[in-house]
C-alpha cells in the first residue's frame, strides 16, 4: 500500500475516533461560532448571529426525517420556557429540502423557540455537523463550549447543567 494512502487511512481513523469521543463526552475545545444570518420570526428582520453575542445560544441542527429530533423538541421547549428570560436562546436550524416537510414535523411537534430554515443545507458543513440532531452550546462571548451529536433522553440533565454553567458564567443566573 502506498504511503499517501496509508496516511489518508490513518487520518480518517483519527477523525472517526475524535467524532466518537466527542459524541460520547460532548467535550469540545472552545472555538468561535461561525457567523451566519437568519430571519427573526417575530420581527421579520435579518439577524446576524454575531448580534446575539451576550446571550447563551443552543444551536440545534435537525430534519423532519430524524427520529431523535422528535424527542429533542419537547426537551428544547422545556429549556426555552425555563431560561428564555435569562439570556438563553435556541436556534433550531432545519435542513429539510422543502419547507413543507419541516412544517409537517412542526405541526406534530411544535417549537416554542426560533426555527431557522437552511434548505440549501449550507450551514452543516460550516459547523462540521456529523449527524442529526447535532447541537452546539455557545457561550456569551460567542465561543462553542459544548457539542452534542445525537439525542438521548438520559443526556438531558447533563446538557441542562452545561447550559446553567454557561448562564452562570455570563452573569445571567
Amino acid at each position: 500500500m502506498r504511503r499517501s494512502t496509508m496516511r489518508r487511512i490513518q487520518h480518517t481513523i483519527a477523525g472517526l475516533i475524535a467524532v466518537v469521543l466527542l459524541s460520547i463526552t460532548g467535550q469540545v475545545q472552545a472555538q468561535p461560532v461561525p457567523n451566519f444570518s437568519f430571519i427573526d420570526q417575530e420581527s421579520g428582520q435579518r439577524v446576524a448571529l454575531s448580534e446575539l453575542r451576550g446571550d447563551v445560544l443552543y444551536i440545534d441542527f435537525w430534519a423532519s426525517w430524524c427520529g431523535p429530533c422528535r424527542q429533542s423538541f419537547p426537551f428544547m421547549n422545556e429549556l426555552h420556557a425555563r431560561y428564555k428570560d435569562r439570556g438563553f436562546r435556541i436556534l433550531a436550524v432545519n435542513v429539510d429540502e422543502t419547507l413543507a416537510d419541516a412544517q409537517k414535523f412542526l405541526d406534530r411537534i411544535p417549537a416554542d423557540f426560533q426555527i431557522v430554515y437552511d434548505h440549501a443545507a449550507a450551514l452543516p458543513p460550516v459547523f462540521g455537523v456529523e449527524g442529526m440532531p447535532t447541537a452546539y452550546l455557545v457561550d456569551h462571548r460567542g465561543q462553542i463550549i459544548y457539542t452534542k451529536i445525537g439525542f438521548r433522553l438520559g443526556d438531558r440533565e447533563g446538557t441542562e447543567a452545561r447550559i446553567v454553567e454557561a448562564l452562570t458564567a455570563a452573569g445571567k443566573l
